[in-house]
């Protein structure tokens, strides 16, 4: 998709800011599909609004410069729903952590277990953030699937990297679940 179609996106389910578009895709549920910087937001807004396909108006606020808000137009929503129509584009995942572990067998022992453990972090926040956003989602049963699935494949990605440390790592304890032990009630005294 591209950032015009992932704005339309956004703005069929109600009026934003640029501002508020960005934290979709950084934070609410839209980050789990797609991406747009504000260097990519506000350009494709103009390009929308050039085209008819959304409108904005200028809200005013008290001590704070004012702000555009967006609405999409009827002729956004028909190009929106056009856009759902076309053919989707192949999937593609790119992970610099999974080039790094294919050559991690060249890479000093702390490095590797460092970069494990940081992942490991990584993925653990992950969890509970998609957790936390199911808990007071109010989505719609798609968002909400959508949201379920996220958590089930960061899930996957979990157990897949206890998988592959067990695999790379020749020291038994590199490969240890430091989740679990997070969870465990010794481990928290």
């Amino acid at each position: 998709m591209t950032v015009e179609q992932l704005c339309l996106s956004i703005l069929y389910e109600g009026e934003a800011t640029g501002y508020d578009i960005r934290r979709h895709f950084s934070e609410g549920e839209a980050a789990w599909f797609a991406d747009a910087s504000i260097g990519a937001i506000y350009p494709a807004l103009a390009k929308l609004e050039a085209k008819g396909l959304v409108g904005f108006e200028i809200e005013e606020q008290v001590g704070r410069p004012s702000r555009k808000v967006y609405r999409i137009t009827e002729a956004g929503r028909q190009a929106f729903m056009a856009g759902l129509r076309e053919p989707l584009a192949k999937d593609k995942f790119q992970s610099s952590f999974l080039h790094f572990l294919r050559f991690a067998h060249l890479a000093p022992r702390e490095v590797v277990v460092a970069n494990i453990e940081a992942r490991q972090q990584h993925l653990d926040d992950e969890v509970g953030r998609l957790e936390a956003m199911l808990s007071q989602s109010s989505s719609s049963s798609q968002g909400r699937w959508m949201l379920e699935y996220a958590l089930a494949m960061t899930q996957a990605m979990r157990e897949g990297l206890n998988t592959a440390i067990r695999k790379i790592c020749a020291d038994p304890s590199c490969g240890k679940d430091r989740s679990a032990e997070a969870r465990s009630p010794s481990a928290r005294g």
